[in-house]
């Protein structure tokens, strides 16, 4: 089958129909000249051809790259899934750590401040001087007090708070490192394509235009081997029309020509050759149509794909960058449970000696009152005493006196009767008695003093 002429592969001149007669200046030779010359439209044939393998390979290169950019951003979309956990799960063991040390250290504030109050009660508290009578400068009790073991207590509490504060600080510095790393991770992973349908993401197979462009490329090639093709077929009937001429033995190019080739043929040879531009800008249109779609939507797709697949690998680098940071950032944490650890060993023993201390000098205030009442209710023991004892020595005396009497008178009536070495003491004085006190020194309290500790004391 006849290939189709130029002229029928186009729109007609707007002039009408073509001249059915041979006119020289539209020679044969001319024709033959401009239609060789079209044949280096070839070409375009090489470059479309190059255009649709280049097609194929990104597609090969696009099957390739696709599952590898799916897979190696859903596996780091679970690393860093796996990364906000634990951020997660280390800023909570900071946060539950504070809260500890936080309520102890209110325990501590509320223990000091206790203790303090005791003290400062025990310093307004001055020791009366009848305790110490041979004491001039007054005293207080807190003189009593020992300083350096409430120091000692409360720098004791004071160094277990700081060294948790300290603690906490640096786990902080290391979370803080931690949530730029995170962040960093986080930015990179959103630098790159989702792989949902929606919003429609180029990791999406459905996303991928190369299919459709190879077929539109395919059949951009087809029209343009086919109007090569007419091209080839027109420099064909050239070449037959010259060597039929050059066959003709007359000298005249017109008469050889009119006898060598019908008006018709003619015709059709002149109405191709002034198609033969036509047909070549048609065929430029055709390969600037496959470059674009080749430059717009197939190097445009492979170049996003490949700009994908080095972010991810990009990512990765940080990831691994970030694998050497994690390791520190777990000794951290062990380190930062230990420190717990310890504190907890540490602290509520320490507060329980604290609140012991406070309750030791609260039990002095209050013994001290209840010293005050002591030496009170001594005092009225004594007087108890005393009195008694003045009454028995009144008693003992009458008795002495009465004795005394009896003894003279027995001795007025019968004593010259009696020989002396009788009774060596038969004439001596009644037994005198004399009574003292040993011990049991009392201070002598004003009644005021007395009365406001039985009111301490009791609670009144």
């Amino acid at each position: 089958m006849a290939s189709p002429s130029l002229a029928s592969s186009i729109s007609p001149n707007p002039g009408g129909a073509f001249t059915s007669s041979p006119r020289p200046e539209h020679d044969l030779t001319t024709f033959f000249l401009n239609a060789k010359r079209s044949l280096e439209s070839k070409d375009l044939i090489f470059r479309a051809a190059d255009l649709v393998n280049n097609t194929k390979a990104a597609l090969e290169n696009a099957a390739t790259l696709l599952p590898k950019c799916v897979y190696l951003r859903n596996a780091l979309e679970g690393q860093l899934a796996a990364v906000r956990s634990l951020n997660g799960a280390m800023t909570q063991t900071k946060r539950s750590f504070v809260g500890i040390v936080q309520n102890t250290r209110k325990e501590y504030e509320e223990a000091q401040t206790g203790l303090s109050n005791i003290l400062t009660s025990l310093r307004d508290t001055t020791l009366d001087p009848a305790f110490t009578p041979d004491r001039e400068e007054p005293r207080t009790l807190h003189d009593f007090v020992d300083d350096a073991g409430v120091e000692k207590h409360l720098g004791e509490v004071q160094g277990i708070v700081a060294r948790a504060d300290s603690s906490i600080n640096r786990y902080g510095e290391m979370l803080a490192a931690f949530g730029q790393d995170l962040a960093t991770l986080e930015a990179a992973l959103s630098k790159l394509p989702n792989t949902s349908p929606k919003p429609p993401s180029i990791l999406h197979p459905n996303q991928n235009p190369i299919p459709r462009s190879l077929s539109a490329l395919d059949h951009l090639t087809v029209n343009l081997v086919d109007s090569f093709e007419k091209l080839n077929h027109h420099y064909d009937q050239c070449v037959d029309a010259l060597r039929r001429t050059e066959a003709t033995p007359i000298q005249s190019s017109t008469v050889g020509l009119l006898q060598s080739l019908s008006p018709e043929e003619f015709r059709v040879l002149e109405s191709d050759a002034e198609a033969v531009e036509e047909v070549l800008e048609e065929m430029s249109h055709y390969l600037n149509e496959m470059e674009t779609i080749y430059a717009e939507q197939v190097q445009g797709h492979i170049s996003t794909l490949e700009a994908c697949h080095a972010d991810t690998i990009a990512a990765f680098t940080q990831f691994d960058d970030f694998q050497g940071n994690l390791g520190s950032y777990i000794v951290a944490t062990t380190e930062f449970e230990s420190a717990q650890k310890e504190y907890h060993s540490l602290i509520h023993p320490a507060l329980d000696r604290l609140a012991a201390l406070s309750d030791f000098y609260a039990g002095f205030a209050r013994a001290y009152d209840e010293m005050v009442v002591e030496a009170g209710r001594r005092m009225g023991i004594k007087n108890k005493m005393e009195g008694i004892m003045k009454r028995a020595l009144t008693e003992i005396e009458e008795l002495y006196e009465y004795d005394a009497q009896k003894r003279e008178e027995f001795k007025a009536e019968t004593g010259e009767f009696l020989p002396m070495d009788i009774w060596p003491g038969l004439m001596d004085p009644p037994m005198r008695y004399n009574v003292e006190a040993i011990g049991g020194d009392i201070p002598l309290l004003k009644k005021e003093v007395l009365s406001k500790a039985l009111r301490t004391v009791n609670g009144i």
